[in-house]
């Protein structure tokens, strides 16, 4: 029996579930064969057989796979209150896992020098006017060149006035 984590693959020589036409098994050495591989192939394999004792093998497939950056939240621009909270996330898919930097550009905009942090996530407590501009997500590993994404965060302050008139 071959199985992808919890998805049984095959009984025997028989194929289960959804027909995938790039897995084939070989009943002579009951070897799994995946052609055209792709990141979803990622995972743990295991290879059973019906013996007493029961023995398994498991095999563990990493696919190697470019950094990308796949959701950026908030998309584009971002308009908040003053003392608001707000948390900034850089979704990253790629085998090995991509590094990950946050930078704020400049009012020149170039980037800063300083990254502002190395997670998926920037959380800012309580924004100041200050805080305003353009952030960038970095995510790179060694399968492909560095790709980013930004968001635009536009901290307003709201200012109440009262007249007196007497």
């Amino acid at each position: 029996m071959w199985r992808k984590e919890s998805t049984l693959l095959y009984v025997d020589k028989i194929h289960q579930g959804a027909k995938d036409p790039r897995i084939t098994y070989h009943r002579h050495n009951n070897s799994l064969i995946v052609t055209n591989v792709n990141t979803r192939d990622s995972g743990q394999y295991y290879c059973t057989f019906s013996t007493t004792p029961k023995v398994e093998v498991m095999h563990t497939v990493n696919v190697f796979a470019p950094a990308a950056i796949n959701n950026i939240q908030p998309s584009r621009t971002l308009t908040i209150d003053k003392g608001s909270a707000v948390t900034l996330k850089c979704s990253v898919t790629g085998y090995p896992r991509p590094e990950i930097k946050w930078k704020k550009l400049t009012k020149y905009n170039k980037p800063d020098a300083t990254v502002i942090t190395t997670n998926e996530n920037i959380t800012f407590s309580s924004v100041e006017r200050f805080d305003s501009g353009t952030y960038e997500c970095f995510a790179k590993n060694n399968q492909g060149p560095e790709v980013l994404a930004e968001v635009y965060i536009n901290v307003t302050c709201k200012y109440g006035i009262s007249l007196w008139l007497m």
